[in-house]
């Protein structure tokens, strides 16, 4: 980090000769800072160069008071990080006054994708059944509890893709999120996928539809192996007309 601050963008070869590591250790520790959102990548013609990214830079607002979203499909399908925590004091005022704006933007289905160590003292559907209910809205919330550690299985993306054009075709205005593990930008680069684009042209179009958000210089996915999977979700796609159930991911 410092040899960037000092010598800014650097190739992985430049980072991994700064720091006396092999180009294998030095690969696996800059996607792990990619992952987190310290570092970012940028091209250079034929290169990639790694940088630090606009959070490490001191006019970045850490505050959270930002409501990180952005449309896939404008007005039918919002994605963005959880709203906040059912817990006393400033985070359940946040977490109030998102469920309210997303509420008044239209949200009328809930997908929670958060992981399975996400407490259910944290869950906020009653809140949002309560505000729901104080503007007469009929609204839906699924929860869909994903692996910590790791991406979703293939067959887990699947169901969600189905539950998320289910959803739209019956009317509703779709609100999905994970918490802060970006399952929720692998999903949905392989519902760009189901929906026309393929491999990188996906990934693009992701990156592309976030650049209105807050969090919108950050790479998405960020992890090599979460792009990985939506460059190849188009051969889930071919298995399934073929009738074969793929789920090795």
């Amino acid at each position: 980090m410092r040899e960037l601050y000092r010598h800014g963008p650097l190739t992985l070869r430049e980072i991994s000769e700064y720091l006396g590591w092999s180009l294998g250790k030095t690969r696996y520790q800059v996607d792990q800072q990619i992952g987190r959102g310290y570092l970012v990548l940028k091209r250079d013609g034929r290169v990639n160069r790694i940088d630090l990214s606009p959070m490490t830079k001191p006019e970045y607002d850490h505050s959270g008071a930002e409501f990180d979203t952005y449309w896939v499909r404008p007005g039918r399908l919002l994605a963005g990080e959880l709203p906040g925590y059912n817990v006393e004091g400033l985070e359940n005022d946040m977490l109030l006054s998102r469920l309210r704006w997303l509420l008044d933007s239209g949200i009328t289905f809930f997908i929670n994708m958060s992981s399975q160590r996400f407490d259910e003292l944290d869950e906020y559907e009653s809140d949002l059944m309560t505000l729901a209910s104080e503007r007469k809205k009929d609204i839906k919330y699924v929860r869909i509890r994903t692996p910590l550690w790791q991406l979703p299985r293939a067959r887990a993306i699947r169901s969600i893709l189905d539950l998320i054009d289910q959803a739209l075709e019956q009317g509703h205005v779709i609100y999905v999120h994970d918490d802060h593990r970006q399952v929720t930008e692998v999903v949905l680069g392989c519902y760009i996928v189901r929906h026309g684009l393929q491999g990188s042209d996906a990934i693009r179009e992701l990156e592309r539809v976030r650049q209105g958000s807050h969090d919108g210089w950050r790479r998405a996915p960020a992890k090599e192996n979460a792009r990985r999977l939506v460059r190849r979700w188009v051969d889930y796609i071919n298995i399934d007309r073929h009738g074969k159930v793929g789920d090795s991911t």
